[in-house]
């Protein structure tokens, strides 16, 4: 049994950023203790700045030149090297790595398929997918909630923007589901087979690239093929987009959707809310990224003696944005822990996209694949419930699970 964080008078024997089961026994007691007693916390075993505050973590977003993405942004990275780099070709050039005014540059490369302009025009695509993959659900009868509809949603829509054939999909969930390895609980060793057993998918996509060279169309494929042609890109950093893509447009939609399962079973007044005025379903979005914050940190490394919330840090030292804390932030966010999908975003967003240059560049249409979701689970099920315990995937970076079956009603 964990620690209850109220009696327990040192705050380092709690905070335990590389065990997984720190973020899942019900962190949030201890995290508002954190806000209150030690906003910026020291974790000694990585020399690392500890950040639960709201404003704190704007602040780094803000100075992406002192708060650098460039050494690794991921708890394994600073555990054992830059894991992140570890994973892609030699030479490729990573947006989520690099600092402005180059991040910039490579994130042009693949905005435009991302901008909410063309995100909306997928409206009716992504409905159509959800469609089916609701319609296909037995009320009544144990769903595998994971499988069938939290990671078919985005896997589906990924392929498409890619523009890869359907049956090729199983191969692409597959090395997604590979890369995400980056951010598990795992040793330095199970790590580099990971990157290591990567060869097939880079061939795969050579093959795919020199096919839109031949035949472009409209897909984000073409896009990255005629930005190296242009002399934007190179052949490596390519390939890193392409993998990138295919692993971050899967995890944060798949770990939203597997979350609302839980959420609203859990609080079934509020989906009572959404089933009556499935108009809140966006607005619902937005308090279920807030209340689950599917990708729990990131991290950055200081490039020069500096200080946050008055605490002085020095240059080479890390810091770690817990976003999860800085979503129940009470000085920004009235009632912060209570689910409400009616909140009021007005005055503050969640930070689980994010903030700052290296914010999500994926967010419209994760936002729109959730919605979707809940709309039409709204206009269909007159209830969700859990069918047994869901079961966590022992993650430092996602809030991912590994089973989750339920059971709606109609």
């Amino acid at each position: 049994m964990p620690a209850d964080p109220a009696v327990v008078a040192d705050l380092s024997e709690l905070v335990r950023l590389e065990d997984p089961d720190f973020y899942s026994d019900d962190p949030f007691p201890l995290y508002a203790r954190l806000r209150r007693e030690s906003p910026v916390h020291y974790y000694e075993p990585l020399d690392l700045w500890l950040l639960t505050r709201y404003e704190d973590i704007r602040e780094v977003g803000r100075t992406p030149l002192i708060f650098s993405s460039s050494d690794g942004i991921l708890l394994n990275d600073f555990r054992y090297g830059n894991v992140v780099a570890s994973f892609f070709p030699p030479n490729a050039e990573n947006f989520a790595l690099d600092g402005p005014p180059r991040h910039a540059e490579l994130r042009k490369a693949i905005r435009t398929p991302f901008s909410p302009v063309n995100v909306a025009k997928l409206n009716e695509q992504v409905r159509s997918v959800v469609v089916e993959i609701l319609d296909a659900i037995v009320p009544g009868e144990d769903t595998d909630w994971l499988t069938d509809v939290a990671m078919a949603v985005p896997s589906v829509m990924i392929a498409t923007l890619l523009g890869m054939p359907p049956e090729d999909r199983p191969l692409l969930d597959g090395w997604a589901n590979e890369i995400i390895k980056m951010g598990a609980a795992v040793g330095k060793e199970e790590l580099a087979e990971v990157a290591a057993g990567l060869g097939g998918m880079y061939a795969y996509f050579a093959d795919q690239l020199a096919d839109r060279r031949r035949n472009p169309g409209t897909d984000l494929l073409t896009a990255l093929a005629q930005a190296e042609d242009a002399g934007a890109l190179n052949n490596e950093t390519v390939h890193m987009m392409v993998a990138g893509v295919l692993s971050a447009g899967n995890e944060t939609t798949r770990n939203l959707v597997a979350g609302l399962a839980v959420a609203f079973s859990e609080h079934p007044e509020q989906y009572a809310r959404l089933v009556t005025d499935p108009t809140l379903a966006r607005n619902a979005t937005d308090e279920l990224l807030r209340w689950i914050t599917p990708v729990r940190g990131f991290g950055r490394t200081v490039t020069e003696d500096t200080e946050i919330g008055g605490q002085a840090m020095r240059r080479g030292q890390r810091v770690y944005m817990l976003y999860g804390a800085a979503n129940r932030d009470e000085t920004v966010f009235a009632d912060p822990e209570t689910f409400d999908i009616g909140r009021d975003f007005r005055e503050a967003m969640h930070l689980s996209f994010g903030f700052g240059e290296h914010s999500c560049i994926g967010s419209s249409l994760a936002r729109l694949e959730t919605a979707t979701v809940l709309e039409e689970m709204a206009r269909r099920f007159r209830s969700i419930e859990l069918a047994g315990t869901p079961r966590r995937h022992a993650q430092l970076l996602a809030n991912a699970y590994e089973s989750l079956d339920v059971t709606v009603r109609v």
